[in-house]
């Protein structure tokens, strides 16, 4: 029976330990938010679209690049696991549905930033801008949805500290909660339930990160492995 490389587990764990953290890093480093999220007046919103399509043009590939890089760093935690069966289709299949929902606020973006550079009506801006502002709230279901699957497996694996993948079950649980409840206590999605989720998040990328880096633990297949002194003619006579 071919034995578990845990040489390759390490070391995969630790790459994706060390892409969490950059993923930390480059929250800091987005786009200047200008007047999204802002009580700006429509002219100042329009003025500054016109003024500012390279930093929409980035912001369009930050966000796609950003999930590409958080798809694969859940991936590697349901890797990690060795598991196949239902949950990791929901995992996998969720994320691909969050990507394709990013894909397309991307898209909005260049739109917007296109749309600017052509000096296109200002009514044509707001609704562009409105859309790629409004498309903040539309992934969080479904990328809770898969952080809840893998955070569950990952418990019950063990490929987790307990509270760590406890952390990821209360994200993942604020990510599907957070819209709905911003809806019914204020009537519309935007407000505080969306800074909570996203330093939860972070909370939990930065803990899951730094353990994958340090601790990254070996193949859980080797569990299944049977040793030499479990053959009973191992310590036969010769």
């Amino acid at each position: 029976m071919e034995v578990p490389n845990h040489t390759s587990y390490r070391l995969v764990s630790r790459i994706a330990g060390v892409g969490g953290l950059v993923l930390v890093l480059l929250s800091f480093f987005g786009m200047d938010d200008g007047p999204f999220f802002s009580k700006a007046e429509n002219t100042e919103i329009i003025a500054w679209v016109y003024h500012h399509p390279n930093a929409l043009y980035i912001e369009g590939l930050r966000t796609w690049l950003t999930m590409i890089m958080i798809a694969g760093f859940i991936g590697t935690l349901v890797w990690r696991t060795r598991r196949v069966g239902v949950v990791t289709t929901i995992v996998y299949g969720f994320l691909a549905a969050n990507l394709a929902v990013d894909m397309v606020w991307s898209g909005v973006y260049y739109a917007l930033a296109k749309a600017g550079q052509m000096g296109a009506p200002g009514v044509s801006i707001l609704s562009l801008f409105a859309l790629a502002q409004e498309m903040t709230f539309t992934d969080g279901i479904w990328f809770g949805i898969a952080l809840l699957a893998v955070s569950g497996l990952a418990a019950r694996t063990r490929t987790l500290p307990r509270p760590i993948a406890w952390v990821g079950v209360v994200c993942a649980i604020v990510h599907l909660l957070a819209v709905p409840a911003q809806v019914l206590a204020t009537g519309t999605v935007e407000g505080v339930t969306g800074p909570i989720s996203v330093i939860v998040f972070m909370l939990w990328l930065l803990a899951t990160a730094l353990t994958l880096l340090i601790r990254p633990g070996d193949d859980p297949a080797a569990r299944s492995v049977p040793s030499d002194r479990s053959d009973p003619m191992a310590d036969a006579p010769a």
